[in-house]
């Protein structure tokens, strides 16, 4: 999918580990609605966001990103936002990459890579000692991710605002419900984890 990126600088703890799923997503025997094409296609985009987020040439750019702390654009401050802004760059040069190549990703298989994007970039902002990340920020960086991804999107048309709108609505919902596992499967681990 995304050639080019290299693993030189991809830490063993970042290396996928062979027939086994990552854990944003269910592997397909364990959810009829996880297509074996999906999950397939999920694994490789997370394990190319993986190569990408720790290639020598791109991990020193990602830690001073990380490290920001203030977007004077839009004048968000601290981790969580600089978290969501690395997030969407890094899901935005897998999907070009993925592109080039002639794939298409689903939306369900972004929105999972972009939820385990998002937790991955939290464990690197700890392990670079850049600032402690609790369950609470990285909620508010996968919804802020969202909402730069649907910005993004509207403004170069690839996505209709609107429906998005009603996905994001659905996700907040069953937040607030306590559902969110169930619309997002593997979350609950993930924040467990974490």
């Amino acid at each position: 999918m995304a050639r080019g990126f290299g693993n030189q600088g991809l830490p063993p703890q970042a290396q996928p580990e062979p027939g086994m799923p990552p854990e944003g997503m269910p592997a397909a025997g364990d959810d009829s609605s996880v297509s074996p094409e999906e999950q397939a296609q999920y694994e490789q985009f997370v394990d190319q966001a993986k190569i990408l987020m720790y290639d020598e040439r791109f991990l020193p750019t990602l830690l001073e990103r990380l490290a920001t702390n203030v977007d004077d654009e839009t004048g968000f401050t601290g981790v969580q936002d600089d978290i969501a802004q690395a997030a969407v760059l890094i899901i935005q040069r897998v999907q070009e990459a993925a592109t080039q190549a002639g794939e298409q990703v689903s939306d369900d298989v972004l929105m999972q890579a972009g939820e385990d994007v998002v937790e991955l970039l939290g464990e690197l902002v700890e392990a670079a000692d850049i600032a402690e990340v609790d369950e609470e920020t990285l909620t508010g960086a996968f919804y802020r991710a969202l909402d730069l991804w649907r910005q993004q999107g509207e403004a170069n048309g690839t996505i209709d605002g609107e429906a998005l709108k009603q996905q994001f609505g659905m996700i907040q919902q069953a937040d607030q419900e306590g559902r969110l596992g169930e619309l997002l499967p593997g979350i609950d681990a993930a924040m467990r984890e974490g």
